[in-house]
């Protein structure tokens, strides 16, 4: 997945539409630490900063952490991953 975020954050993204560069929201179990270890979140901030939107200053790919959350986030908790939907729709 990494190679993926960054092409997205570089906005590099073969998928724009309307001319506009995609954005991608990865949200993250939080009770998960197995996964995501310091590890994998050094290799991830490391794909994100890979490039940033600097004409409207908004990052292309974030990363969303739902405290609550062990694998199964939807059910763990439904409200956090709604919120973090809603605010990428809104973007």
């Amino acid at each position: 997945y990494l190679p993926l975020v960054a092409t997205v954050a570089r906005g590099e993204a073969p998928l724009a539409i309307g001319g506009e560069a995609p954005r991608l929201d990865i949200v993250r179990a939080g009770k998960n630490r197995s996964l995501w270890n310091e590890a994998a979140m050094a290799d991830l901030t490391a794909a994100m900063a890979e490039g940033e939107d600097q004409e409207g200053g908004v990052a292309l790919a974030q990363s969303h952490e739902l405290a609550k959350a062990g694998h199964w986030i939807h059910v763990d908790d439904l409200p956090g991953l709604l919120e973090v939907m809603d605010s990428s729709f809104s973007r």
